[in-house]
């Protein structure tokens, strides 16, 4: 039935997951409604996503026998992954505008295809919309530069 061993594994670590961080809000936190959402609610939602994820990743590999991983997009996992690290590691040290630029710029270069240009044009317009609605719609106490950039 299940001849992608890999799918199938990869699926049961993403149901166990998400069926223990569903059992433990449970148990140990309040959930309350979509209306008045208890510190229980998020990860009840997050652990019944990663419960239907892993059902879903199971089911995906019935068909598959291979597994190249040649195929896999790294310049796509490493660049997203690098450009998560930026902003995680830059917030504090460059402030909300300079890391939110940097993790623009370098997830919109995780696409070969995207020039120069279009990698600046896209990290300029999406800081500016964060900084709109993060900072000022939200009022996210984030300072908008660092005390590196000396701003």
């Amino acid at each position: 039935m299940f001849s992608d061993k890999k799918s199938l594994y990869s699926g049961i670590i993403f149901s166990a997951l998400g069926a223990f961080l569903c059992v433990d809000a449970w148990k140990n936190l309040e959930i309350g409604t979509a209306l008045r959402m208890g510190p229980g609610y998020f990860p009840i939602m997050i652990g019944g996503g990663l419960l239907l994820l892993g059902v879903a990743v199971m089911f995906s590999g019935q068909d598959r026998t291979t597994f190249d991983l040649r195929a896999l997009p790294w310049r796509a996992i490493v660049l997203v992954s690098a450009a998560i690290l930026v902003f995680a590691y830059g917030l504090r040290p460059l402030g909300f505008v300079p890391a939110t630029a940097l993790m623009v710029f370098i997830a919109a270069k995780a696409r070969p295809e995207t020039s120069l240009q279009a990698a600046l044009l896209i990290s300029f317009a999406l800081t500016v919309f964060c900084t709109l609605v993060f900072i000022y719609g939200l009022s996210l106490p984030l300072p908008l530069f660092g005390s590196v950039l000396g701003v």
